[in-house]
């Protein structure tokens, strides 16, 4: 494992800037391997069943395997490259086989229930025991009490279900970087904040395109062109190509459609409810959550819609009325929504996003929230050019208020290594 891998593990607060694809297949193996070692051990320990001997060391292998492997799935979102996407597509499958294989581990599932029903178990910190019960809810949810066919056809849907998430995320992804509106005269920027008709001019420019300026479908590009464009074709262009990326009529064509994976992404769901007892994924879904049935989460969404309909209501009329009166529009469509809110706004409040935005500046913000985590917890921090530097608890002070947590829980630094060259360090 390279001294960067082993580093980024060891810190409780990642830095991603750590991380380069061409280093991080080989200790996601070694990873997968240990952990794979070490469930095999403590299922076939005779050992008696404590926290000591199963939950502490499985924690331990698995809890490295889960931080390189959601940094991965992280680098990949964020910087999207084809080593990235390559590293995630590869090793989706087996990382995805483990985690079926721990959950459906009967020996452990035994082992995990007779620490919970141990009466030493009383013993337990209450976050340990609700530990304990959480894990014996995921084992049952992974399938342990299924029979072993049953358990084989659960894993490879999931297995499935994986790779038809991630290619839906690619799908999306590309179908949004795949569209463009091009804007050849100025009269069609009227109405934009000058920085977002510049970033498009240059954006152009780059691009070698014979426009005088381009738009994606990015939020920075698409909000604003929706909210301050004058232009009402153009924002009903990217509102329209924005409706219908990653489907047969998205504007690279069907390259990308979602269609056909919704429907077995929607099927499989069904399916792996259905096996462990649930009348639809939608039941399986609150298992972990606070609602207690679908029926429930529909009469609360069908209450809150009818004591919200009122004021919905009359928001679109009067949208409607200052469109139509002092916009000229006749009727007020989808893509004209947000446009006419801000005029109206505009008129009612005199206060424009666009001008607000000024006093955001993402120096003042970071100012602002490091003044909030010095008077919360008692830390100041400072901005560093040190790309390297590697934070741990010992770097964190405080200045005398006592707290249960680690400093490095509670107060940790905020970094920008993947993206910038600073991070941001914590000072007494």
């Amino acid at each position: 494992m390279t001294p960067s891998i082993e580093q980024f593990l060891e810190n409780e607060i990642p830095c991603y800037g750590l991380l380069k694809p061409e280093d991080v297949q080989q200790p996601l193996n070694d990873l997968l391997n240990k952990a794979e070692e070490q469930l095999t051990a403590i299922s076939s320990s005779s050992e008696p069943a404590q926290w000591e001997t199963v939950i502490e060391p499985l924690t331990s292998a698995t809890e490295r395997l889960g931080r390189l492997w959601s940094a991965i799935h992280h680098m990949g979102a964020v910087m999207d490259s084809p080593q990235w996407r390559e590293l995630t597509n590869s090793n989706l499958e087996k990382v995805s086989r483990f985690w079926s294989r721990l959950a459906q581990d009967k020996a452990l599932f035994e082992k995990t229930s007779a620490i919970k029903l141990d009466p030493a178990s009383g013993q337990l910190s209450e976050s340990r025991q609700r530990a304990l019960t959480n894990s014996l809810r995921d084992f049952r949810l992974g399938g342990v009490e299924l029979d072993s066919d049953a358990q084989t056809a659960f894993t490879e849907r999931s297995a499935r279900l994986a790779a038809l998430s991630q290619q839906f995320s690619e799908n999306l992804l590309d179908s949004t970087n795949a569209s463009k509106v091009l804007v050849s005269h100025a009269n069609q920027l009227l109405g934009l904040p000058e920085a977002v008709a510049q970033a498009a001019k240059e954006k152009a420019k780059a691009e070698k395109l014979d426009a005088l300026a381009v738009f994606g479908l990015q939020q920075p590009s698409l909000i604003p062109v929706l909210q301050f464009a004058d232009d009402r074709q153009l924002r009903e262009e990217m509102y329209s190509k924005n409706a219908r990326r990653a489907s047969e009529l998205a504007e690279e064509g069907p390259d990308h459609d979602n269609s056909l994976l919704m429907a077995e992404i929607l099927h499989l769901r069904q399916q792996q409810a259905k096996a462990l007892g649930f009348a639809s994924a939608a039941e399986l879904s609150l298992t972990s959550k606070m609602a207690q049935s679908p029926k429930q989460v529909m009469e609360f969404l069908l209450d809150l819609a009818k004591k919200a309909r009122p004021s919905a209501e009359q928001d679109v009329a009067e949208l409607k009325a200052f469109a139509k009166t002092q916009l000229a529009l006749k009727s007020l469509e989808s893509w004209d929504v947000s446009y006419v809110g801000e005029k109206l706004r505009q008129q009612k409040f005199s206060f424009s996003e666009d001008e607000v935005r000024q006093y955001f500046q993402v120096q003042h913000v970071l100012a602002g929230l490091f003044e909030l985590v010095q008077e919360l917890f008692g830390v100041e921090l400072r901005e560093t050019s040190k790309a390297d530097f590697q934070p741990t608890g010992n770097d964190l002070k405080s200045s005398g208020r006592s707290c249960p947590m680690p400093l490095a829980s509670r107060c940790p630094p905020l970094q920008r290594s993947a993206w910038g060259r600073n991070c941001w360090l914590p000072v007494s």
